[in-house]
């Protein structure tokens, strides 16, 4: 989209191309050991994570001609990510880095045009390569390191999406989507370690980065009374995910970047604390209440949100099925521990 020489676009920083980034990493087993056991009973295809979707719900701010000295901080693809290249674990940490420093400007400008948590604070933490920074969220007993978290200085659900950084030889998103039921368990490792944080931090947004992909998650857990428990006992007994993988590589007004993916699931998270908490069948979540008349906030929450199940909050949500496409585990059992 055209504009003049002073005023840029979300859009169009969301959008900018970006180098490929070589991985010289060899395959070697993920760690398992530092974090309970989550198994992932089913994972679907998110259809409706699309550039559709996107533009009916957030088109008219990202498509806003803005001054570019607001977006000043923003960074420019070519000054931060040329000639990176990935040959240990911890290089991709520099990919995590591109995405906190294009997300904070961008989501920052969208909060306050479209007058999100007024007075509220965002927080952004991220793990450095060279261990100069590190991003942590309380599980009550002791800090568990992440490497991306977005936040709101806030109470009780301040957390909107928690983000890993994997090479390409350690997860494969599109293997992972596209391959019904030939997956090997080890390639779902990260998946199952970002929906326990995802669980600890109390959101359902999260992500995993690698130099091929964005994979962005969308959890939901099933609770159910163990047996010979009281009434009111729970324990998780059941996972499901919906995750849409977006190539590094995309760019272009047209297309759905890894960038613009990014600040999306921070969108849906922003727009009111029932729409991130993790949505379980005992107790459903809130009703889903519209913003006040005249919130310029109102169509960005509305449209994009309720269109489909997993955004239906006000729904009955027993027996509640993702519907974002077929089954993509083996019988649906593919991250069972």
């Amino acid at each position: 989209m055209a504009g003049s020489a002073n005023t840029i676009t979300l859009r169009r920083l969301l959008t900018q191309p970006k180098p490929e980034v070589p991985c010289k990493t060899k395959a070697s087993k993920n760690s398992t050991g530092q974090w309970p056991t989550v198994g992932i009973d089913a994972i679907r295809l998110w259809d409706q994570f699309n550039i559709d979707i996107l533009n009916e719900s957030y088109g008219h701010i990202l498509d806003l001609e803005i001054p570019v000295e607001q977006l000043a901080e923003a960074p420019r693809a070519e000054d931060v990510l040329e000639g990176m290249e990935i040959t240990k674990p911890t290089d991709i940490l520099h990919l995590i880095g591109w995405n906190d420093r294009v997300l904070r400007p961008t989501l920052a400008f969208a909060k306050q045009h479209l007058h999100l948590h007024t007075s509220v604070r965002l927080q952004h933490d991220v793990a450095a390569a060279d261990n100069s920074s590190f991003a942590r969220i309380m599980d009550g007993r002791r800090p568990i390191r992440v490497d991306h978290r977005v936040a709101l200085d806030d109470f009780p659900l301040p957390h909107l999406v928690i983000g890993l950084g994997r090479s390409s030889s350690k997860f494969q998103g599109r293997l992972l989507a596209g391959h019904s039921g030939k997956t090997a368990k080890e390639n779902l490792w990260p998946l199952r370690q970002l929906a326990n944080l995802c669980d600890l931090a109390k959101t359902r947004y999260g992500y995993i980065v690698t130099d091929q992909d964005l994979v962005a998650c969308c959890f939901y857990k099933t609770e159910a009374a163990r047996s010979g428990q009281t009434a009111g006992s729970t324990e998780v007994v059941d996972w499901k995910v919906a995750l849409m993988p977006v190539p590094w590589t995309k760019y272009g007004e047209e297309q759905l970047t890894t960038d613009l993916a990014l600040w999306w699931l921070c969108m849906l998270a922003l727009s009111a604390p029932h729409h991130r908490n993790l949505p379980t069948e005992e107790p459903s979540p809130p009703a889903y209440q519209p913003p006040s008349p005249g919130n310029p906030g109102a169509l960005a929450a509305v449209v994009g949100i309720n269109i489909d199940p997993i955004f239906d909050l006000g729904a009955d949500l027993d027996g509640f099925d993702f519907d974002f496409g077929p089954d993509i585990t083996n019988e649906g059992q593919a991250g069972s521990a």
